[in-house]
């Protein structure tokens, strides 16, 4: 049976919980940015088909998007400790982002990332 960890969570720790999901939402965009600003240098360096480069920034847009829709979409407290934990574990976020949190929610958003 699945566990709300959030419910047992201090209101310190839930508020610094959404704080790092928006940073860590945060970084997931400027990476998909990324990826599309090289998609549109490519095209400008390499002169290639204008057609062709903009289904290329289309689809690489749209992909992201459902990336960013799966995880973060209706997004509800009992999945925060989880969404922390893969963001985490993706580089998203640091050991030194989430020093604020209590040891006990520290130690269960490490054991999410080890999990996931």
């Amino acid at each position: 049976m699945f566990h709300n960890h959030y419910q047992e969570l201090s209101k310190a720790d839930k508020k610094i919980i959404q704080e790092l999901i928006q940073k860590g939402l945060d970084k997931e965009f400027e990476t998909g940015l990324a990826k599309v600003e090289s998609a549109i240098q490519k095209w400008r360096s390499d002169k290639t088909d204008n057609g062709e480069a903009y289904r290329t920034v289309y689809k690489q847009i749209t992909d992201f998007d459902k990336h960013i829709a799966r995880r973060y979409d209706a997004l509800r407290g009992s999945m925060y400790v989880p969404t922390l934990g893969i963001q985490l574990r993706d580089g998203l976020l640091t050991a030194e982002d989430i020093a604020p949190l209590s040891d006990g929610a520290k130690a269960l958003i490490r054991q999410f990332a080890e999990l996931l």
